[in-house]
């Protein structure tokens, strides 16, 4: 499945089944959130949760302090944008809750 947009800072994204991706994901505006070890501690923990449950076989990861870069290799495809959509809905909540700035 190719999935495009017009958005000129969000490429085409590529789906396909039993594949390896390596995946970059930026904090909105380049911010340094994840600065801090607790930060990047909490996103660590979120991701080695949730991966097992979207079929997500994690290989290596990176977490900077403004992204994440993510190796794994990946059986069904479908599961790829629902397995972001909730990391990054789980992790945003919880920074925004401790930064006290909710729907940041």
């Amino acid at each position: 499945m190719i999935l495009s947009t017009s958005n000129p800072h969000t490429p085409t994204h590529i789906y396909a089944d039993d594949t390896s991706y390596f995946v970059t994901g930026t904090i909105l505006h380049h911010a340094h959130l994840l600065a801090s070890i607790t930060y990047k501690q909490h996103l660590q923990e979120e991701l080695l949760n949730l991966a097992p449950d979207y079929g997500l076989d994690l290989k290596a990861w990176v977490i900077l302090n403004n992204h994440y870069h993510i190796l794994f290799h990946l059986t069904n495809s479908d599961n790829l944008p629902r397995f972001f959509r909730r990391l990054h809905a789980k992790t945003a909540t919880t920074f925004n809750q401790w930064d006290n700035q909710p729907g940041r």
